[in-house]
């Protein structure tokens, strides 16, 4: 099942002060891009989970 993004202001959160990160909820995992690179998707069971695997993307690009 797909599902649209919510980009709404409390959908988009600053990591590291220069990175902003949209996310939602698809069941009980957390889906999520960072806005500079729409293309690589991560997930987390938790918000502090998709947070650290959305650094190790940023880290990685």
């Amino acid at each position: 099942m797909m599902h649209q993004a919510v980009t709404s202001d409390q959908n988009i959160k600053p990591m590291r002060k220069v990175q902003e990160y949209v996310y939602w909820q698809d069941g009980e995992m957390y889906l999520g891009y960072l806005k500079e690179y729409p293309d690589h998707w991560t997930q987390g069971e938790t918000i502090g989970e998709l947070e650290e695997n959305l650094l190790d993307i940023y880290d990685i690009l």
